[in-house]
């Protein structure tokens, strides 16, 4: 991965920067599948509930944060997987910087929209999608990376 200037991916931390308009709310997960830090979400079948955002038009909530969440159900790093029913924190806010795993590569200043199990991709022109964030560096595969949050 090629970092941009003065941006590093902290350990076991997903807010890199706040904003003004930063919120973080908790979430109880209504399924477990592909229920990672740093991943994206959007609303489940019922207030109060959030499942993996793995459709490209889907109005996304934000970004399962891990030290936001509860320390009780918080899982140690971003490869653990959370289960059906834990309580998760879920944040946004325009001008947020947060970590997010991109699917794929994706170049610095990217608009990014909702990709598969959670993850984020590079805008493509043709697609209808929903803009959720920018990347703030260049991946030239999957992997996690800085994001400015639009939502």
């Amino acid at each position: 991965m090629t970092a941009a200037t003065n941006i590093v991916i902290p350990d076991n931390k997903e807010i890199v920067q706040r904003s003004t308009s930063t919120s973080c709310r908790q979430y109880q997960l209504s399924t477990a599948t592909s229920c990672l830090n740093a991943r994206l979400v959007k609303g489940g079948p019922t207030d109060g509930d959030a499942i993996i955002c793995t459709d490209e038009n889907a109005s996304a909530l934000g970004f399962i944060v891990r030290d936001e969440t509860l320390a009780a159900v918080r899982e140690n790093d971003r490869t653990t997987a959370y289960s059906t029913n834990d309580v998760v924190a879920v944040c946004n806010g325009p001008g947020t910087k947060v970590v997010a795993y991109s699917e794929g590569a994706v170049t610095q200043g990217n608009k990014m929209v909702p990709g598969s199990s959670g993850a984020v991709k590079a805008f493509s022109a043709d697609a209808a999608n929903i803009i959720v964030c920018k990347a703030e560096q260049t991946l030239t595969a999957a992997g996690f990376l800085v994001v400015t949050l639009l939502i």
